[in-house]
């Protein structure tokens, strides 16, 4: 009988009976079998997105900071350890890292790149580049540290292997490649992304140096619009710029994209993020959603078939508008289609970035409540689909990098 439930759901070898006599769908089989489901269908659909692709990063900029007290001076205003980059452990040579406020909730992400000795550059987003330089400056005081805006002198890159997601817990042999040929390159800094190796190759290079285009493009690599970039970070769970800003680090699952440390000192904001983590309560948490207005499910399910080809389309036709989320939600809050018994009246879920296809389909990423339990693949949302101005909203997939103790 359990062989033929399998079948007929085409879950084999992903079910297994549990002591209270119910049918419980293994974590790890879910992801693999959602990611396979996801990749067959952008087939079928054409797969108009190439799969090997990098891309000039236009919404990105690039703050230095020099100075003898350059490296103390940042361990004490960043959620991670920058020793890290000076350390010969260390084989990214980038390190994420957020800056927080003196309440502890989030100003932004940012990546941390060491070119020299008490020299750092800080990539992080244009809309956060005046919010982080007021804060740099504000702590500096007497110390020996010169900060200035070095964007104009350089060039973001991410280079990206996949169809849609992070197919690999680890950097692919073509990524290996060309990190190998680019690593050589005069004046640029070339590193996995620290956020997680399998989701591509971060570089900083001088402004239009065209020597970089020509050796990716001579790996196959195809050069696409930075927008691509944005739609392969969200269909990750990955945030960036304002779409961390007041939230607590792990909320965005900062410590589970090696963005906080919880073994260095003291630093600007430090006291929320310790007593949550070590109370080990985290009651939202960033996810990455599928959005749809032309069907709805009942109950709590995780990824419906019958959405894959639409959600692929929208990966190739999705707007990537800062305006998205307000044309579409505006102060609309994020409702249950049907309150389960012990639903609270907040609501479950924030939007925090949307884009959208023609046909009304699309992606994005959601702060969501999680469920009491938690523990469950199809249980972080609490029972019961929601919907915000008539769009339905489903968590399809667990990013890769998303741990099982989750």
């Amino acid at each position: 009988m359990l062989s033929r439930f399998k079948t007929s759901l085409g879950l084999s070898h992903s079910l297994r009976w549990t002591n209270r006599g119910t049918f419980k769908l293994s974590r790890q089989s879910l992801v693999r079998q959602l990611r396979e489901r996801c990749l067959s269908s952008a087939s079928n659909a054409g797969n108009r997105a190439p799969r090997q692709s990098f891309s000039v990063l236009e919404n990105r900029g690039l703050i230095k900071v020099t100075g003898s007290d350059s490296t103390e001076y940042l361990q004490g205003l960043i959620t991670n350890d920058i020793y890290q980059l000076s350390s010969a452990e260390n084989a990214t040579k980038s390190m994420f890292a957020a800056f927080l406020s003196p309440k502890g909730r989030m100003i932004s992400e940012a990546i941390f790149y060491q070119p020299k000795t008490d020299e750092y550059l800080i990539d992080c987003s244009n809309d956060c580049i005046k919010d982080i330089g007021k804060l740099l400056q504000m702590y500096k005081l007497r110390k020996d540290v010169q900060v200035s805006l070095a964007s104009p002198d350089f060039d973001i890159y991410q280079v990206m292997d996949g169809l849609c997601y992070a197919e690999n817990s680890e950097s692919s042999e073509a990524l290996k490649a060309v990190y190998e040929q680019l690593d050589v390159a005069d004046d640029s800094i070339v590193s996995f992304d620290p956020r997680h190796s399998g989701l591509g190759l971060r570089i900083i290079t001088s402004a239009h140096n065209s020597g970089i285009k020509e050796r990716l493009s001579s790996c196959k690599f195809i050069e696409t619009e930075g927008d691509t970039y944005e739609k392969w970070r969200m269909l990750n769970g990955i945030p960036e710029g304002k779409e961390c800003e007041g939230s607590i680090p792990l909320e965005m699952n900062l410590e589970k994209l090696g963005g906080v440390s919880f073994r260095k000192g003291c630093y600007t904001g430090q006291e929320l993020t310790a007593r949550t983590h070590h109370k080990g309560l985290v009651r939202k948490r960033l996810l990455p959603i599928r959005l749809s207005s032309s069907q709805h499910v009942e109950g709590n399910e995780v990824c419906p078939d019958s959405l894959f080809p639409e959600w692929m389309d929208a990966i190739s036709d999705a707007t990537v508008s800062p305006d998205s989320l307000n044309e579409k939600f505006g102060e609309t809050k994020v409702e249950y289609i049907n309150p389960p018994p012990n639903a609270k009246k907040s609501s479950p879920a924030r939007i925090v970035s949307a884009c959208f296809s023609d046909s009304g389909s699309g992606f994005g990423l959601a702060l969501i409540r999680l469920d009491s339990e938690g523990a469950v693949p199809g249980a972080y949302l609490q029972p019961g689909s929601l919907v915000a101005q008539g769009i339905n909203i489903w968590v399809p997939k667990i990013p890769l990098w998303w741990t099982e103790q989750t």
